[in-house]
Order: C-alpha cells, then structure tokens, then sequence
C-alpha cells in the first residue's frame, strides 16, 4: 500500500514538471473572445523539411511539439472555416509559455439556392424556370406573421379575405384553386370553397419561400397551373444550441407569441417550436389600442371581424449519413374562430354562436442528397390529416349556459386525410450536355363526414414523370417534360412542357416557358352529399379534369 502511494506520487509529480514545461497556443475570436475549437494549425520549419498538423481542443489550445523547439524557429498557419487565415513565425527561445492569436471573422457571401422543381439544389440564376425567392430577413423586416402577410405586397398575387372561410390568393389572376402550396414539397391540403386558408401557414419556422409562377404540372401535378408556392423550413443550424423567442403585439388586437430551441451535433439536428397567434375581434366602433375589459351580453358581443386563436407545434428530427441527409417533420396545428351573435328579440336574453374549429396533424419523411458525384435522390413520404367541426350553440345570456342547436345543418364535421410518396432520380453534372430526371408521385386522398355522399369517398392519383435538361451550346438550356397518371375517379390528361433558358450576358437571361396545366375536380366537387329541409347540393360525379 505504501509503495502504491509512493509511485502514484512519484507520477503526479513528474506529469507536473511535464505539464509546466509544456508550451501552449491558444486561438481565441476576435470578435468575442470565445475559444475556437478544431482550429487547424499548422507547423514548418524553416527549411521545409518538417509539416506537422495540430487541432486545437475544446478550450482552443494547441500544445507545441517538442520536436519543434529543437529547431529553435518555424512558420504556422492557424485556420478556421469563417475566418481569415493567419501566418506568424514563432521563435521559441522568447516564445511566452501561452501566446495567443487571434482570429477576426471573415464574412462570406453564400449563394441562394432553390429547389423547387430543380434536379438538385441549383442557383436561381441557372435554374429554367423564374423562381422568386422571399428569405426569412425579408419576412423578419416584414413583421409578417403568417403567408397571408408575406403575399400581401407582392407582384401579380391577390388577397381576398373571409371571416369564416379565412384568407385566399389568386396568382397572375387565376384563382387559388389553380395554385399548389407545398411546405418542403408536401402539399397542403384542406380547401375550402376550393381555396387553402393561407392565414393558417405561420411564419415562425420558415427559411424561405420560393414562389414559381406558370405551370408546373410536370412536377406536381393538379392545381399547379397559375403557379406553385413552396415554404422551406429551417432545418439546419450554425450553433450547436440555438434558443429564440418572437413576440408580435398589434394595435387592433393581434398578441402572438412563438418559441424554438435547437440543438445540432455532429451528424443529429433536433429542433422543436410553437407558439399561440390571438386576435379578439374587431367592430367598427373600436378605437386604437382597443381593450376589451367588460364582456358585456348586449350588440358590444357581436364582431365584424371574428375573433380566432391559433395554437401550433412543430418537431424536426434529422441525420446526414454520408452525403444524403434523412428527415422527419411532424407538425400539429389548432385554430378556433368565434363567432358570437346578436341578442335576440324580444328580450335580447338569448343568441346563438357558432364555433369553427380546424386541426391539422402532418407527418414527413424525407431523404434527400447525392448518391456519388452525378446522381441525385430525392425521396418523400407524408401524412396529411385536415379536420373541421362547425357547431352552433344556443345562448342564454343571463346563465350563460349554452347547448347544441337540434338542426343537422347547423352542426358539421368533416375529415380529409391524403398520403403522399413521391420520388425522383436525377442526373446533376454541370459539365454534360444532357441531364435528366425521372420520378413518380403517389396522392391518396380520403373525405369522411355526413356532407360526403355515403360519409366516406376516397380518390387515387397515381403518375410517372420526366424531363430533360440539354445544353446544345453553353448559353442555352432545352428542357422538355412529360406527365403521365392515372387517377380513380377521372380521366387524367397527359401533360407536357417546355422551358427554355439563353444566358444573354452576365447578368441578363432570357426565359421561355411552355406547359399544359390542367386543375383536377375536388373530392367535395365529386362527392359533395347535403340535402336538408333548406338545401339540396349535390356533387357531381361526371366532372372532368
């Protein structure tokens, strides 16, 4: 026992000298101080003869071989990805024992990229179709807090709004149903009146949109005729934890509040966000920075904008196995507009309310990246869930108890749920004169609910597609494409296309575009089944594409 002490002091003791007789660099940022790990140093001597390579640790130090000292002098080279490089010679008979460098931060420009309907991610400017893009800084400046905002002043869109239906869009003129909204190239589903509630797509995650205007139903078939709008969200980060909160208060009473926290290491990305959007109404009477703090049972209950809360929620999960990266979204959304009515006669002691209710549940699956230099994969699966309840409740107004009203028509429920797989395979070498891209693309959707004729109808959508890229000369871009489905319920129309690209000069391009579009039947339109004391609508079972 004692000589196991006696040695373990003898190492203790010796590890000490070694310690102390060591010399350290220490690579710290200029701009903060912080240490920079994994900082690449390295070291020459004088005549060439020796390279050696160091990384520094987690505190940015770099221990100095002792095979250098010997040389009483060298050349290093200290480096990190974000800064600017550094070069000094180090004499090591007046070197401190902890000498300290600095590096200073380097910005560097990073190219846009888009990838909507591109074989791979691709710069706008060499893309064949005109891709508009909008970036979060933009959206940031904006304040926007959901697409509606964004779209609002932006060239050839149209916004129209509804209390109860919400708010739709039209592109170049042509109505929301003719425009397909994906986020990260899963579609959006749930229209009403044939149109997506675009005020029920937060901004809060968002890297990016990409707006396409012209046909693109090549690549995405129905509904893409007067454009294509598709939202990217963030996935990837700079820092291994990232916490960010934006809050947003509104004079005619809009109180929002969002959150994210991320955390990325080495080869695993997680984040989670959400957040609660509030508005309580609006009338004519209102005046700036309104409060409501007495809930009266008179007309004051009535609002001719209705009050509407969101709650939402969002989970990212990703992993890089070698170059291709596999990703899973799941998203939950809750919306609930109010509708109050006005006192009834003759004692105004009574109303009825109605509530709308919408729940959204979409799961993703994505795996994406490059298969070796030339070859590109991108493969989707995704489960879309769309709900929407309307009940109307009587009111008493002096017990303030409430109770369903007994017509069928003034309760309703309907379901839509759609499963989407779509795939592609795609040459990407910038050095030959033909690429090409071959896909397909799965959609099942399914209505339930006692509007939908037998409560329950499904639809089938099933298509390959291919295109090619050819560059007869290196100015001009030839892209063919063709769009072949089948679909259950309808007969699908073949649908081609052309674009055409010619690098003018530097800075200017010249685009041509040619395509069949073609907006395919809802399953409301076909299977749409209510028949009361008051209405009588009923679907159309012979529509078209």
């Amino acid at each position: 026992m004692i000589y196991s002490k006696i040695i373990l002091f003898i190492f203790l003791f010796f590890g000490q000298i070694i310690n102390c007789s060591a010399q350290f660099l220490t690579v710290l940022s200029s701009e903060d101080n912080l240490p920079i790990p994994s900082a690449h140093a390295i070291f020459k001597t004088i005549d060439n003869k020796q390279e050696i390579l160091i990384l520094s640790d987690l505190n940015g130090k770099i221990e100095i071989p002792e095979t250098l000292k010997k040389t009483k002098k060298c050349i290093i080279s200290i480096s990190f990805v974000g800064f600017k490089k550094i070069t000094d010679t180090l004499h090591f008979e007046n070197l401190k024992k902890n000498k300290i460098f600095y590096l200073t931060p380097e910005n560097i420009a990073l190219n846009e990229v888009v990838i909507t309907a591109q074989y791979a991610p691709n710069s706008p400017e060499k893309a064949v179709h005109k891709i508009k893009i909008i970036d979060s800084k933009k959206i940031e400046t904006m304040g926007a807090q959901n697409l509606r905002d964004v779209l609002t002043n932006e060239m050839n869109v149209r916004i129209s709004q509804d209390n109860i239906l919400g708010s739709s869009m039209s592109l170049q003129g042509i109505s929301g149903q003719n425009v397909k909204i994906l986020v990260d190239g899963v579609p959006v589903t749930g229209r009403l009146n044939g149109n997506i509630d675009i005020s029920q797509i937060n901004m809060n995650n968002v890297e990016r949109i990409e707006i396409v205007e012209g046909p693109l139903s090549v690549n995405y078939g129905t509904d893409a005729l007067a454009g294509t709008i598709n939202i990217i969200t963030k996935k990837t980060q700079q820092e291994s934890i990232t916490v960010s909160s934006n809050n947003y208060y509104e004079s005619v009473g809009h109180y929002n509040f969002t959150g994210r926290i991320g955390i990325q290491k080495n080869k695993h990305t997680f984040a989670i966000s959400g957040g609660r959007n509030f508005f309580d109404g609006w009338r004519k009477t209102d005046k700036p920075f309104h409060v409501e703090r007495t809930h009266l049972a008179d007309s004051t209950r009535y609002m001719d904008w209705k009050s509407k809360e969101q709650l939402f929620g969002t989970i990212h999960y990703s992993y890089f196995i070698k170059n291709l990266k596999l990703g899973y979204t799941g998203d939950l959304f809750h919306e609930r507009i109010t509708n109050r009515g006005l006192p009834r006669l003759p004692y105004y002691e009574t109303a009825f309310d109605d509530y709308y209710t919408t729940n959204r549940i979409n799961n993703s699956l994505n795996l994406t990246g490059a298969l070796n230099k030339t070859i590109y994969l991108n493969v989707l699966v995704a489960y879309n869930h769309y709900q929407r309840t309307k009940n109307t409740y009587f009111k008493d107004l002096t017990t303030l108890n409430e109770n369903l009203t007994e017509n069928s028509s003034d309760q309703d429920t309907t379901k839509f749920s759609v499963l989407t797989t779509r795939g592609s395979i795609s040459t990407t070498k910038d050095s030959a004169k033909i690429n090409y891209e071959i896909g397909y693309d799965v959609n099942i959707e399914s209505g339930f609910g006692i509007r939908i004729k037998e409560q329950e109808q499904q639809i089938g959508d099933y298509a390959i597609f291919s295109s090619a890229e050819y560059k007869p000369i290196s100015k001009l871009v030839l892209r063919p494409g063709l769009r072949v489905s089948y679909n259950t319920s309808y007969n699908s129309p073949v649908v081609p296309s052309l674009n055409i690209r010619y690098q003018l000069t530097n800075s200017n391009a010249l685009r041509f575009s040619y395509a069949r579009g073609f907006r395919a039947p809802s399953l409301k339109e076909l299977y749409f089944y209510f028949i009361d004391i008051n209405h009588n609508v009923v679907g159309n079972e012979n529509l078209k594409a």
